[in-house]
C-alpha cells in the first residue's frame, strides 16, 4: 500500500436546473494507476463532511479508490460558509428531483472533459455509488 499522504481536491459545481452553486471534493492517493471512483452521497440534514465522512474519505483513498463527495445543493450548507445549516429557505425546497439532478450534474462533470480528476488517476469505467442514511435510500 503507497505511504503517500492522500490529496484532496475541492470543486465548485453548478446545475441547469437551479441557481444555487455547490462544492464537492476528491481524495486519492496519486500513484499513476487508474482507480475505481466512489461517489458518497450525504443524508438528510447532511452535508460532505459532516463527522466521520473525511475519515471514510482518507480509509477509502488509502485503499486504491478516488473518493468523491458532494453538497447537494439545497442542504442548507452555503459554499464558503461555515459548514454548518446556515439556508433554511433552500433546505425547505430541497427535494428528491433536486437531489438526483444534482448527483447527474456531479457524474457528468466527472465523465466530461473539465473534470478535475487526471485520467491517470481515475478510471471512470469503474465509478461505485455508496450514500449515507437518505443518501443510499434515494438513489438506489
Amino acid at each position: 500500500m503507497p505511504t503517500s499522504a492522500p490529496i484532496l481536491v475541492e470543486f465548485l459545481l453548478s446545475s441547469p436546473h437551479h441557481e444555487r452553486p455547490f462544492a464537492a471534493d476528491a481524495r486519492f492517493r496519486p500513484d499513476g494507476h487508474p482507480k475505481p471512483v466512489v461517489v458518497f452521497v450525504h443524508g438528510f440534514k447532511g452535508f460532505k463532511d459532516w463527522g466521520h465522512f473525511n475519515v471514510l474519505a482518507d480509509y477509502f483513498a488509502a485503499h486504491g479508490f478516488v473518493f468523491v463527495k458532494l453538497n447537494l445543493s439545497h442542504n442548507g450548507v452555503v459554499p464558503g460558509g461555515t459548514g454548518d445549516l446556515e439556508d433554511l429557505e433552500a433546505f425547505g425546497r430541497n427535494n428528491f428531483s433536486l437531489e438526483l439532478g444534482d448527483l447527474g450534474c456531479l457524474l457528468d462533470y466527472l465523465t466530461g472533459p473539465a473534470s478535475v480528476l487526471p485520467a491517470a488517476e481515475a478510471d471512470l469505467s469503474r465509478i461505485y455509488l455508496v450514500g449515507h442514511s437518505r443518501g443510499v435510500a434515494s438513489y438506489c
